[in-house]
């Protein structure tokens, strides 16, 4: 697990092996400075993960590069739970759909789950794979 205030000044790791550095926070419409993304489960295929805080900037950047490790390391099935976010950047879906590409094209599925309504119609809007809350 990640956690650490936004922006990080030193690189930080994720139990994956990820690791990220040197990234600035972009604008969202959220008071919070804490962001976390957390891998909950894994096995040889597939891979949960969760964040919380904005889905912009560091938490968008740490996202990507755990999603990106699970990858590599063959997970191909990614579920990420969205329930702990709080708005979604517009930089970030752009990033997050060249993330479902690349899933896509290694055969995999990439779902965002527990989505809130902000955060659903964003990444609806983008046409990425959601399931609502409850």
């Amino acid at each position: 697990m990640t956690r650490m205030p936004a922006p990080p000044a030193e690189p930080v790791s994720d139990p994956t092996g990820a690791t990220v550095s040197g990234f600035a926070a972009g604008p969202v419409d959220d008071t919070s400075t804490v962001v976390e993304v957390a891998t909950v489960a894994a096995d040889t295929l597939r891979a949960s993960v969760r964040i919380s805080g904005p889905l912009a900037g560091p938490a968008c950047s740490i996202l990507l590069c755990v999603l990106g490790a699970h990858l590599r390391a063959g997970r191909h099935y990614l579920r990420v739970d969205v329930s702990g976010a709080s708005g979604v950047a517009s930089e970030a879906l752009a990033a997050l759909v060249a993330m479902h590409q690349q899933v896509a094209a290694s055969g995999g599925m990439l779902i965002f789950e527990n989505a809130g309504p902000r955060v659903l119609d964003a990444v609806r809007d983008a046409t990425l794979f959601v399931r609502a809350a409850g």
